[in-house]
C-alpha cells in the first residue's frame, strides 16, 4: 500500500507543529509506538525541540513591545500622510503647493505601512531623510516637522528593539526551527515506510483503523495547503 505524504515543507510552522501533534497521539492512541523501529522516540524528541523553539519565539519579551512600536509607527505615518493629504484643500496656495509636493514624495514611497519590518524601517529612514532635506521648505510650510520628528523616533525605537531581539535569540544556542523540522520529516518518512511494509505482511482491523485515520488526517492538512495555493493563484491574478 503507498500512502501519499503531503508536502511538509510548505506547511507554517503551527500547521507543521499541529501535523505532528495529531501524528504522535494517533501512533500513541492505536499502540504503535514500538513498530516504527525508533523513529517514534525519535519524532518525539524533535517535536519537543520544536514547541520549546516556537515557544520561545512567542515568549520573547521584545514580541509585544515590537508589535506596538510597528503599531505606534503606522499611526504616525497614517496621521502624517492624512495631514498632508488635507492640507491639498488649504485655503492658502502656498501650503496647497507644498502639500502636493510632499503627496508626491509619500506616493513615491508607496504605503509603507504595508510593508515587512525590515523594508519598512528602511522606507521610513529614506522617507525622513527626503522630508528633512529635499523637502525641508514644504514641511516647514506645513509645520510638520513635530510629524516628522516622531516618526523618526518610532522608527529608532522599532530598529533598536529588532537589534535587541535578535542579540537575545544570539545569547540562546539552540537548533533552528529548519532544522528541526527536517529531522521531523525524515522521521515521518521512515514511519511511513513502516506502515507501508507492514500492510504487505499483515492488514488487521487496528492496522486498518489506523492506516483509514492517518490518510484521513494527511488529507486533511493537504488541503489545507490547496486552498492556500488556491487563494494565492487569485491573488496574483
Amino acid at each position: 500500500m503507498y500512502i501519499k505524504k503531503p508536502g511538509l515543507y510548505k506547511f507554517r510552522n503551527e500547521e507543521f507543529f499541529q501535523f505532528f501533534t495529531e501524528i504522535t497521539e494517533l501512533i500513541a492512541i492505536y499502540g504503535y509506538e514500538s513498530l516504527f523501529l525508533g523513529e517514534y522516540e525519535k519524532l518525539l524528541a524533535s517535536y519537543g525541540e520544536l514547541d520549546a523553539a516556537m515557544d520561545m519565539v512567542k515568549k520573547s519579551v521584545y514580541t509585544s513591545e515590537i508589535a506596538n512600536m510597528d503599531a505606534l509607527r503606522d499611526m504616525t505615518f497614517s496621521g502624517f500622510r492624512d495631514t498632508v493629504k488635507a492640507a491639498q484643500y488649504h485655503y492658502d496656495e502656498e501650503k496647497q503647493k507644498a502639500a502636493s509636493k510632499l503627496m508626491l514624495v509619500l506616493t513615491s514611497h508607496g504605503n509603507i505601512r504595508k510593508k515587512e519590518y525590515a523594508a519598512e524601517t528602511a522606507a521610513t529612514y529614506n522617507l525622513v531623510k527626503d522630508l528633512r532635506q529635499k523637502y525641508a521648505t514644504e514641511t516647514v510650510i506645513l509645520e510638520l516637522q513635530g510629524w516628522v520628528d516622531k516618526l523618526d523616533e518610532y522608527n529608532n525605537r522599532f530598529s533598536t528593539l529588532m537589534n535587541a531581539r535578535d542579540k537575545e535569540k544570539s545569547e540562546k544556542p539552540q537548533k533552528r526551527v529548519v532544522e528541526i523540522r527536517k529531522e521531523m520529516e525524515n522521521c515521518y518518512a521512515n514511519i511511513i515506510r513502516c506502515v507501508e511494509v507492514a500492510t504487505l505482511s499483515q492488514l488487521d482491523d487496528n492496522l486498518n483503523s489506523f492506516i483509514n485515520e492517518l490518510v484521513s488526517k494527511i488529507a486533511r492538512f493537504a488541503n489545507i495547503l490547496s486552498s492556500r495555493e488556491g487563494r494565492k493563484k487569485n491573488n496574483d491574478k
